[in-house]
C-alpha cells in the first residue's frame, strides 16, 4: 500500500498551517513588542522552538511521502541540507 495517502496529505497541510501560525505570532510580536524585554526573548525562543518542531514534522511527512514509506530518524538526518548538518555538528562539539 502506498504511503502517499490522503491522511499524510491532510497531516502535511495541518502542519504547514500550524507553522504559518507560529511565524505570524513571531512577526506580530516583533512589530509590537519593545526590544530588550526579557519576556519577549522567551516568547521569541518559544516561537522558534515551535517552528523548528513543525519544520521537523513537515520534513518527516514529505520524506515519508517521497520515499513511499515512513522514514527513520537517521534517514531524516541524512536528508537535511549540509548547512543544517554543520550547525548541528557545531552544537554537538560544544
Amino acid at each position: 500500500m502506498p504511503f502517499f495517502t490522503k491522511s499524510n496529505l491532510v497531516d502535511l497541510r495541518a502542519e504547514a498551517e500550524q507553522l504559518s501560525i507560529c511565524v505570524e505570532h513571531f512577526l506580530y510580536a516583533s512589530e509590537r513588542v519593545v526590544e530588550g524585554d526579557y519576556k519577549t526573548k522567551g516568547f521569541y525562543d518559544n516561537c522558534i522552538e515551535k517552528c523548528n518542531g513543525r519544520l521537523k514534522a513537515i520534513h518527516f511527512l514529505m520524506e515519508s511521502i517521497r520515499q513511499n514509506r515512513p522514514v527513520s530518524e537517521e534517514e531524516l538526518e541524512e536528508t537535511l541540507p549540509d548547512f543544517l548538518n554543520c550547525q548541528k555538528n557545531a552544537k554537538e562539539k560544544k
